[in-house]
């Protein structure tokens, strides 16, 4: 993994985490999507947001994509992809209400979208 890698998956996770602050916390706060009853615990969540800013990174690398709207189209579809498997499970798991999970999957390609922009940015830097 060379250093391009692992700053594209910094920068990914980061935006991921500013991203999901924002529509989690600002956006959609008061409306507990999941019913989490605990505080978050931020050193997991933002190690589970680098590694998917290391799948981002790796999809736009195997993709060919390039610059900001190459990186955003790569990601976006690729986090509505994970973002429906999940929130599918979920519901069928009955761990969320099928609006709060249909609400998610909205979530996921818009938080990867931006995300995979920043990582396109990054890497189709000369």
């Amino acid at each position: 993994m060379n250093s391009k890698t692992l700053i594209g998956s910094a920068l990914g996770g980061l935006g991921l985490f500013l991203m999901g602050g924002l529509v989690y916390m600002v956006i959609l706060g008061d409306m507990n999507l999941w019913g989490q009853t605990a505080e978050p615990a931020l050193p997991w969540i933002i190690g589970g947001e680098i590694v998917f800013g290391y799948l981002i990174t790796w999809v736009i690398g195997v993709s060919n994509a390039s610059g900001v709207q190459g990186g955003a189209k790569a990601a976006a579809i690729t986090g509505l992809i994970i973002g429906l498997a999940i929130n599918l499970i979920m519901i069928g798991e009955g761990h969320a209400e099928i609006k709060n999970g249909l609400i998610d999957t909205v979530v996921w390609p818009v938080r990867w979208g931006v995300a995979g922009a920043v990582v396109g940015w990054w890497s189709g830097r000369k």
